[in-house]
């Protein structure tokens, strides 16, 4: 929301000081800082930031290079400074010109940058870790593949570190951040370095079954070999999770790991949408409610171990009033609701997304009063 319309909600809502999405959370002492001495509104997310009143850190050429805690350099300001700034471009020739994709190449992973919470000056215990940007799933409501670009995949020598730093630093919960975060691999192999670093890795499209991906070697890092490798060289970590979940593809090795790891959180949030199979033809989520279901019951079969403490936890996502739901497929998703039982769900009533393909392709026909039923 804050990236879509960030502009217009500051012109409607002229006494906010700052405003930013919940990715750029971890910013906000800087945020604060910045607003305070400038005395302006700032906006705070990566697509806005070069707008006229996106917020700069950029120095002028006179003084020494100096990255304030946990934020990341524009273009502009990361050049000339030496820095090992790796870019990570969205795909900006994809339904461009009604975003603001472009501003995507000013999102960056700065190796270097200071990512202790305690120099905000306040001791802070959870802190969430970025292992992949980016979406090649397509939903027909969703904008991230097109302002994110395809799914890039961070080096897991670097996310180790982070999450060493962020343990030096007193944090002792950390969660994973992806948009497919099950999705993660990095193959060694085709691995880049640029001035002596490894650079992120796009992620190849593969449709793996239950098991270990088999064209997964020594030379590869999945999702699952990640979360063991955070546990086993992070043990200061006494709460690893992760978030997103996509329920396809979603190995049994990953599962495995969770159950024999006992610092990684019995937590999957797997958003489904609708409990209806033509709503999710409809969405292009690329899977079936079968298979969903198929994915609980093997969730609820690895890690709901409540006679030893280990519950498992589910939660997920719903959108309600997608164009042509009839009471039918309304009908279906409570069933799925009845049936799944999480822990948390997040309801939202569908509404149209510029830059999407539903805004662009269908029709948004049905009535605000029965979304809001």
């Amino acid at each position: 929301m804050a990236e879509r319309d960030g502009e217009g909600m500051i012109d409607r809502m002229p006494v906010v000081d700052i405003l930013c999405g919940p990715g750029e959370l971890d910013k906000l002492p800087i945020l604060i800082d910045n607003a305070v001495r400038t005395n302006e509104s700032l906006l705070g997310t990566p697509a806005l930031r070069a707008g006229p009143r996106g917020f700069r850190l950029s120095k002028p050429a006179s003084d020494s290079p100096e990255t304030p805690t946990g934020v990341e350099r524009s273009n502009e300001s990361a050049r000339g400074t030496g820095l090992p700034m790796i870019a990570l471009s969205g795909n900006t020739s994809r339904r461009s010109a009604t975003l603001a994709a472009a501003a995507d190449s000013l999102e960056m992973l700065d190796l270097n940058r200071s990512i202790s919470p305690a120099d905000s000056g306040d001791k802070k215990f959870s802190a969430y870790v970025r292992i992949t940007r980016g979406c090649n799933k397509f939903c027909t409501y969703c904008v991230v593949p097109f302002t994110r670009g395809a799914e890039v995949h961070r080096p897991p020598a670097h996310i180790v570190d982070e999450c060493k730093r962020l343990a030096d630093a007193g944090v002792i919960e950390i969660t994973l951040l992806g948009q497919t975060v099950n999705h993660y691999r990095f193959e060694h192999g085709a691995a880049v370095q640029v001035n002596g670093v490894t650079q992120p890795q796009k992620g190849r499209a593969f449709k793996g079954g239950h098991r270990r991906d088999p064209l997964a070697g020594d030379n590869v890092t999945t999702f699952a070999d990640l979360l063991a490798l955070i546990h086993d060289e992070v043990p200061a970590i006494q709460r690893l999770r992760f978030v997103t979940s996509y329920p396809r593809d979603f190995g049994d090795d990953v599962l495995e790991v969770i159950r024999d790891h006992p610092r990684i959180c019995r937590y999957i949030h797997v958003p489904v949408q609708t409990g209806s199979d033509r709503m999710l033809g409809m969405m292009n989520r690329g899977h079936s409610i079968a298979l969903y279901d198929e994915f609980i019951d093997r969730c609820r079969g690895y890690l709901h171990q409540p006679e030893i403490g280990r519950p498992l936890m589910l939660s997920g996502d719903i959108i309600v009033g997608f164009p042509t739901e009839t009471d039918a497929d309304f009908d279906s998703t409570v069933a799925l609701l009845e049936r799944t039982r999480y822990k948390n769900c997040f309801i939202f009533k569908y509404s149209p997304r510029p830059g999407t393909v539903a805004y662009d392709k269908i029709s948004d026909d049905i009535p605000e009063v029965v979304k809001r039923e």
